[in-house]
């Protein structure tokens, strides 16, 4: 956050979607694509700190921050999305 203020300072999303997996279940999917780049590379005792600094935040800013859990029908998942974006563009766009 404090990388962020200081890159794009007086800037904020109006809404951040944050895709949730488990960490094991992040790492197979990771297992079993290409090559991994360097972040993928990663421990998960590093994915592990990255994930809860994003729950921090998630939690501190639930009007802007919807957490989307992502390790179910993806179906569930797309219509999650649909949802906060139709609210968004309703709150911002209605007549």
């Amino acid at each position: 956050q404090q990388l962020a203020s200081l890159l794009v300072p007086q800037i904020t999303t109006n809404l951040t979607l944050l895709f949730d997996v488990p960490i094991e279940v992040a790492m197979n999917r990771l297992n079993r694509s290409r090559d991994k780049d360097r972040i993928e590379q990663e421990t998960q005792v590093f994915f592990t700190r990255v994930k809860q600094a994003y729950q921090n935040i998630s939690q501190r800013e639930p009007q802007r921050v919807k957490l989307i859990s992502t390790d179910r029908d993806i179906e569930l998942t797309r219509k999650e999305i649909c949802t906060h974006l139709d609210n968004l563009l309703h709150a911002h766009y209605a007549p």
